[in-house]
């Protein structure tokens, strides 16, 4: 049977991958019914600030004036963003063709040092105004800049062989532009295996880190103080170079003498639900401390959900409860806070924190197809392998790719016939990308169907589903009714899938299935539909 309108030589007949899949034939309970709608105007991307969270941003204006910038890959690749250090006005601030990290304040506030890395080249330091202007590079193979000497010069790690981890920490001079290795000197013997140190002002003084032996250490450029001061990493050194800090272990941020690596003291010591903390900076005035943190199930520094939060920092303690800055789900990391002096104003303009509805920091994500059939014989376009399930007497199906876009652009569709009239009493065509897709930006399913039947189910499932089909766990199904015909386009909110197991709930962050699927008691017995073009789309 063929399309109608359709001549012979446009279509092509798939027999599929016949496959188990029992969780399909399973008695649908309270399904939704969506019909051809409009578009839905739910936020995507980046997440919403609890009622707590909210109050707490709220309760933070006017008690500090000043810029936090730090450093995400929610665009897919590392970019800097920015905010008021009350966490209003958040926005993009690089829009790089590689990554740009590491960004540091300059004492004044009005530059920011970063790092930009380009792929094919060695990464380099940039310095660029602190609202994103006049950008440009500074030294070339370097990377980790922090200012030096009152902010007349730069200090930077360079690595001495591209191809290890080892570095050395060098000084470039705004005013000359000469470059001087400050550490490790020559000639000059150090227990630990330095993969980056960072000095005081008067290069005294060098916090490093080393794998071997592991830790933080502080030496002396003349190797007679070489003191291992903790197994933890990330060493930072204050503003008044009285001190080092950094982390001690996960949830514990510990201070510690510059001079001899002594009297360490915990100043920061978190559990709970954020507790996996990393990446601390202290003002320069030592008053706040601003960090990232994460659920402490996660620990990757490139793919888990890190957060910024901000907390007074009073004689060295934290007794305040934190205030979460960022929300969104990929990795928000290393930020750096200037904190302006009393009476000045915020120096970025007034606007929304870093939420859900700030598209200055959370665009909506792209649309994802998950079939568009561009060809005969074409694999789903979000990856993986599809089929046909069943295939028994008197309860399967046959598809058959028809050469003709439903929304009158190139490549084709897919039309199903099937019946349903025997045991397992129910059909799909099922498409699985061999991996846990995340569809929590996206907000609804779009598809295009038209056909003799008048209805067919959507069904997805999660990472909780059983491979075996033996528990409803993960699985939800939203039926479409309306379809005719005619070629209509159709709006499945993942709001209106229902779970088939009771009080369940499908994980949108982990969806390794889809299925368009025929089920008894719901769809008719038999008859032909042809879809086309699904894909999982934010909201407006």
């Amino acid at each position: 049977m063929r399309a109608p309108g359709v001549p012979a030589s446009s279509e092509s007949r798939w027999k599929g991958r016949a496959q188990v899949h029992g969780w399909y034939w399973r008695a649908v309970v309270g399904l939704c019914v969506v019909v051809c709608v409009g578009s839905l105007g739910a936020e995507a991307s980046g997440v919403s600030a609890s009622d707590i969270e909210r109050q707490a941003l709220t309760a933070l204006a006017g008690r500090i004036v000043g810029q936090v910038v730090w450093e995400s890959n929610r665009d897919g690749h590392w970019q800097l963003y920015t905010m008021n250090a009350d966490g209003t006005g958040a926005r993009r601030l690089t829009f790089g063709l590689g990554s740009d990290t590491q960004a540091r304040f300059s004492a004044d506030g009005t530059r920011l040092l970063f790092t930009r890395s380009i792929p094919g080249q060695p990464s380099a330091v940039w310095i660029m105004s602190s609202d994103g202007s006049g950008a440009r590079k500074l030294i070339d193979n370097a990377a980790g800049a922090r200012w030096r000497r009152a902010d007349q010069a730069i200090q930077f790690q360079r690595k001495p062989n591209p191809g290890q981890n080892t570095r050395q920490t060098w000084e470039y001079d705004l005013t000359t532009g000469e470059e001087r290795l400050l550490f490790p000197p020559d000639g000059v013997e150090f227990e630990p295996e330095i993969w980056g140190a960072i000095g005081n002002d008067d290069g005294s003084r060098f916090v490093a880190w080393s794998p071997r032996p592991r830790g933080t250490w502080v030496l002396s450029p003349d190797g007679r103080v070489q003191k291992r001061v903790h197994a933890g990493c990330e060493g930072q050194v204050t503003a008044d170079q009285r001190y080092g800090y950094g982390v001690h272990e996960s949830g514990r941020f510990v201070r510690f003498d510059l001079a001899d690596g002594e009297d360490i003291v915990t100043f920061k010591e978190r559990t709970g639900a954020w507790s996996h903390t990393y990446f601390p900076r202290v003002s320069r005035d030592c008053e706040w401390l601003i960090y990232g943190a994460c659920p402490p199930d996660q620990h990757d520094h490139d793919t888990s959900d890190y957060e910024v939060f901000l907390v007074p920092l009073k004689d060295w303690t934290t007794p305040d409860e934190p205030v979460r800055l960022t929300f969104n789900t990929r990795t928000d990391r290393w930020p750096d806070i200037f904190v302006a002096p009393a009476g000045a104003r915020d120096p970025l303009p007034d606007g929304p924190c870093d939420v859900a509805g700030n598209r200055l920091t959370n665009p909506p994500p792209a649309p994802l197809t998950v079939f568009s059939f561009a060809s005969d014989q074409a694999e789903p376009d979000w990856g993986g392998d599809w089929g046909l399930w069943p295939q028994v007497e008197g309860c399967g199906g046959e598809t058959t790719w028809v050469a003709e876009d439903a929304e009158g652009g190139p490549g084709g569709s897919m039309r199903i016939d099937y019946a349903i009239a025997a045991d397992p009493r129910s059909f799909s065509m099922w498409f699985a990308p061999g991996r846990n897709v995340s569809l929590s930006g996206h907000d609804r399913f779009v598809i295009w169907a038209r056909g003799t039947a008048p209805s067919f189910t959507l069904v997805v499932k999660d990472h909780n589903s059983d491979p075996e089909g033996e528990t409803e766990a993960g699985i939800a199904d939203c039926v479409v009714t309306g379809v005719t015909e005619e070629w209509r386009r159709f709006e499945l909110p993942f709001a209106g899938f229902h779970p088939r197991e009771r009080d369940g709930r499908i994980d949108w962050g982990a969806i390794n299935h889809v299925g368009v699927a025929m089920i008894d008691g719901v769809n008719a017995p038999s008859g032909s539909l042809q879809v086309d073009n699904l894909r999982a789309v934010p909201g407006e």
